[in-house]
């Protein structure tokens, strides 16, 4: 199931990028390091790490946990 969430983080950041947005100048600077002047290529690996950086915290709360929980065994007894 983390399939599911992980996909929002990764159009959150494809969109940060489409749109000239970028939210983290780290990690711009980064891909731009590893990305050997490509710059389609910095795209990309800003976008992977990027949504990594966004997953991280995507459970926050006890409750989020618990429902998630839920939700997962829902879908694995189907």
């Amino acid at each position: 199931m983390l399939v599911i969430w992980n996909i929002v983080q990764t159009v959150e950041a494809y969109s940060e990028v489409e749109e000239n947005n970028i939210q983290n100048k780290e990690l711009w600077a980064k891909a731009f390091a590893q990305c050997g002047g490509d710059k389609e290529k910095q795209k990309s690996i800003y976008v992977e790490l990027r949504t990594k950086e966004l997953s991280k915290g995507w459970l926050t709360s006890e409750q989020e946990k618990l429902e998630f929980v839920y939700f997962k065994a829902f879908f694995m007894c189907l």
